[in-house]
């Protein structure tokens, strides 16, 4: 390739020619999974690999916007004034009194759904986030006791979630009800690892542009906020203690058919 055609090369481009690196560009391991829900009406079996006084607590907006050629309520942000910051998000809600930040709890689950991948092979089960609100955030913690009284722990501990046919019910589950302590030890390698929180870690130049971005389709004048990078997980939130575990952690709405649901 000629210098001249190199200058021609577009900025954005990942490679160029016949030896280009067409493997993916990012780490799998370090997109954040899914979110665990249920349809009314179902159940499903989980178990917990992040313990009851080890979920961090975050605050998150949940907004509608266009995804995949549809409005979907699968969009989220995890909030900037736990750094005490300017918002963009918080500013735009305010102006549009929607998409307010809630309190979010985290934690990691395998969901024991077997399932089958594209060469046919069943999978036992799919490591996901289990992100609730307040009402079921209080479930989990009253069965995080629970196991602290049978000199248990939450870690390890299975579950079959049971989602009401109530339209407004957590899409995280309604019901909880324990069945066995499981010994992770005896899990494939790397299965019983948790999700890396910094994945939550709130990122402001994200969070400028969605404002901006959301600002504009709803008719709002752009804002002026000074644009900057994503932070530490562990700088926003702390990891809160077994005498603290009140807080508001997703009943989630992961899927793009989903609706904003008051918790």
């Amino acid at each position: 390739m000629t210098e001249d055609n190199k200058a021609k090369v577009p900025a954005w481009a990942a490679g160029v020619g016949h030896k280009a690196d067409m493997n993916p560009a990012a780490d799998l391991s370090k997109r954040v999974p899914f979110r665990f829900w249920l349809k009314q009406g179902t159940e499903r079996k989980i178990l917990f690999l992040t313990d009851g006084d080890e979920a961090p607590v975050i605050e998150e907006h949940q907004y509608q916007a266009m995804k995949r050629g549809r409005p979907s309520w699968d969009n989220y942000l995890t909030c900037l004034k736990l750094l005490g910051e300017t918002c963009p998000m918080c500013a735009f809600s305010k102006d549009v009194d929607k998409f307010h930040a809630s309190k979010v709890q985290l934690f990691t689950i395998l969901d024991l759904t077997p399932w089958k991948n594209k060469d046919g092979q069943e999978q036992a089960f799919t490591k996901k986030v289990l992100a609730v609100k307040r009402r079921t955030q209080e479930i989990i913690a009253r069965k995080y006791i629970s196991r602290l009284d049978e000199g248990q722990t939450l870690k390890g501990a299975s579950f079959k979630v049971f989602r009401s046919n109530d339209s407004k019910s957590p899409a995280a589950g309604t019901e909880y009800d324990f069945i066995s302590m499981v010994d992770l030890s005896t899990l494939p390698e790397g299965a019983a690892d948790p999700v890396d929180w910094e994945l939550f870690a709130p990122d402001r130049k994200l969070m400028e542009e969605e404002g901006q971005r959301l600002r504009v389709s709803h008719g709002l004048a752009p804002a002026s906020m000074p644009s900057s990078a994503s932070v530490s997980f562990t700088d926003a939130v702390s990891t809160p203690t077994a005498s603290q575990f009140t807080g508001g952690p997703v009943d989630d709405l992961e899927s793009s058919d989903s609706v904003e649901i008051d918790y």
